[in-house]
């Protein structure tokens, strides 16, 4: 199947309305977009739970956020896996073994609602029949499956893979449970955004602790003034990321993750240094703007005069060779991150030659 979704996109999965907002604000300095998998039956005062954030996040341009409905092919190939998958997980220790295996941890809770759409006859038949759940009904309040908790979770994860690989999606999770779910049972095991982890880590170690009084709005529109620059981050840390392969050791993924984000960090500095040292003399040239206001008389005012123009010339000069050297590195968007987003004071600022962008 033909993606028609471009590059930047990803696929959040298994709920419906976002368990962490600040989840997806993070995500949102990175991701194009973020489709998630809403059936079409859905009430929809179900999803308006949400509406009011989402709605922000959508304003201004191109939607953020994106429904997709599952089809029923997916929806079969999904139950079929997981059909497969029952006679092994018939028990509490069977399940609690299945999770320890992958290194998981079984999702909080002792059921999980999935909404009809998403689930096919058979699967609820056997979820009957070993006891895991309990089957709906399309109407006004029994268009919900009941799953044991633990199947639900590895049934969404199946489902989202299926859904993924149909459109070459990379599966994303604000719920910590996930994330080896998708390691183990998503095939081809080519789907998992490496390249997303990898970011993520990146942005964490530099966007404010405090993201939760940030806007969507705000967030959006740094988006757009700095679309070039959050692109080169993108192209470049997907680059990093093209050797890694099927890594399936977490604690070695883990490693080779947090190896290129200190190459990464890394190169930030060196950047930093390359504008700073850069921007010393440029910082001298503002403060001369400001000297005829000290010198009285009018061969004060001509030496005032004279300095000002100066100032001018260096600033702008130095305004161009600062924005190549920023406009030389995939990292200009992670100081942006930094700077623009962490209220920093006027002089931070000017010495770290942020006034020249």
């Amino acid at each position: 199947m033909n993606s028609p979704y471009p590059y930047g996109h990803g696929l959040y999965f298994p709920y419906i309305n976002f368990k962490d907002i600040n989840w997806l604000k993070q995500s949102a300095l990175y991701f194009d977009r973020i489709v998630r998998i809403v059936p079409s039956r859905l009430n929809e005062a179900f999803v308006d739970r949400q509406r009011a954030v989402i709605d922000e996040f959508n304003a201004g341009g191109e939607p953020f956020v994106e429904n997709l409905a599952p089809n029923w092919d997916q929806v079969y190939r999904a139950g079929k896996r997981l059909i497969d998958l029952l006679p092994m997980l018939k028990t509490k220790q069977d399940r609690k073994g299945y999770f320890e295996r992958i290194r998981g941890t079984l999702p909080s809770g002792r059921v999980m609602p999935i909404h009809l759409e998403k689930v096919g006859s058979e699967v609820q038949e056997r979820l009957l029949e070993y006891g895991l759940g309990y089957p709906g009904q399309f109407s006004r309040d029994r268009d919900w499956v009941i799953f044991d908790s633990a199947i639900g979770a590895i049934y969404m994860s199946i489902l989202a893979s299926e859904i993924a690989q149909d459109y070459r999606l990379p599966l994303l999770s604000d719920d910590l449970c996930y994330p080896p779910l998708i390691g183990e049972i998503q095939y081809p095991k080519n789907g998992e955004d490496y390249g997303y982890r990898l970011a993520s880590l990146v942005i964490e170690s530099v966007v404010p602790v405090d993201i939760a009084e940030l806007s969507p709005k705000a967030i959006m529109q740094f988006k757009r003034d700095y679309a070039d620059e959050r692109k080169g981050f993108y192209e470049k840390v997907n680059e990093l990321v093209k050797d890694i392969g099927e890594v399936l050791e977490p604690t070695a993924l883990d490693s080779i993750l947090k190896d290129r984000q200190e190459k990464i960090m890394r190169e930030v500095k060196n950047l930093e240094r390359a504008l700073y040292n850069k921007n010393i003399s440029t910082g001298q040239a503002l403060m001369t703007i400001s000297v005829p206001s000290y010198f009285q008389g009018p061969s004060g005012q001509l030496i005032g005069l004279g300095l000002f123009f100066m100032g001018a010339f260096t600033l702008v000069k130095g305004k161009g060779e600062a924005a190549t050297i920023r406009g030389n590195s995939p990292y200009t968007y992670v100081l942006n991150l930094r700077d623009k987003l962490s209220g920093d004071n006027f002089l931070r600022e000017l010495t770290r030659g942020q006034l020249l962008t």
